[in-house]
């Protein structure tokens, strides 16, 4: 990757502009085994990054990182919270990348910042990961220089597909393995939609190796 991205001066956003429909509440706000998801994401990506924000429209939202929000009217869907990520990357760093990742996946690897980074890309490259036959999105390293490509992109309201988006850039994706539990196989990256999703989440959190934890 470009001389301007190491793991030292990576910054790193928590995407938490979702609408939470089905959850039924706010999924940042929402406790899990004591902590919300937005601390139980922010404790896994702290270590892995130089400064850390969250991306939010809620003005009330009770965080100790800084909250940004989309510069872009109305709910545009996920491209304008990670617009809004290269923004404040922009500000703290010289990194070519920022990593992003949302709010409602509390099993992050400890070394995705580490495994992400690892892999060759131009400072115009997306790098995504992927687990278990899955491409994840908005979990990778987007390159700030897209910024503006994206808000150009969302400038169109018919535009609001991610994936549609991805298709015209360069992609990267690293594969992530499974955790294995005592509960069985953990996807790392495994979303907390629902109040089911909720309850799962919470039973894979006690089977998971105290090292992980």
């Amino acid at each position: 990757m470009g001389a301007t991205a190491t793991p030292t001066d990576l910054p790193g956003v928590i995407l938490a502009g979702g609408l939470s429909r089905r959850m039924g509440a706010d999924k940042a706000t929402t406790v899990m085994a004591g902590l919300t998801l937005l601390d139980h994401v922010a404790n896994r990506l702290s270590p892995q990054v130089s400064s850390l924000a969250v991306n939010s429209n809620d003005p009330t939202l009770a965080t100790r990182l800084p909250r940004i929000g989309d510069a872009i009217s109305g709910y545009a869907g996920p491209l304008a919270g990670i617009a809004s990520a290269m923004r404040f990357a922009r500000q703290v760093s010289s990194s070519s990348h920022v990593l992003v990742a949302p709010t409602d996946t509390p099993f992050l690897p400890a070394d995705l910042a580490q495994r992400l980074l690892s892999v060759t890309a131009d400072e115009k490259t997306v790098v995504l990961a992927r687990s278990l036959g899955r491409v994840h999105p908005v979990v990778g390293l987007w390159p700030v220089a897209l910024k503006e490509t994206i808000e150009d992109w969302l400038s169109a309201p018919d535009n609001r597909k991610l994936m549609l988006f991805l298709g015209n850039q360069a992609c990267i994706e690293v594969e992530f393995q499974a955790i294995e539990t005592t509960h069985g196989p953990l996807d790392p990256f495994f979303n907390v939609n629902s109040p089911d999703d909720l309850a799962r989440a919470e039973i894979y959190l006690k089977a998971l190796p105290h090292d992980i934890k």
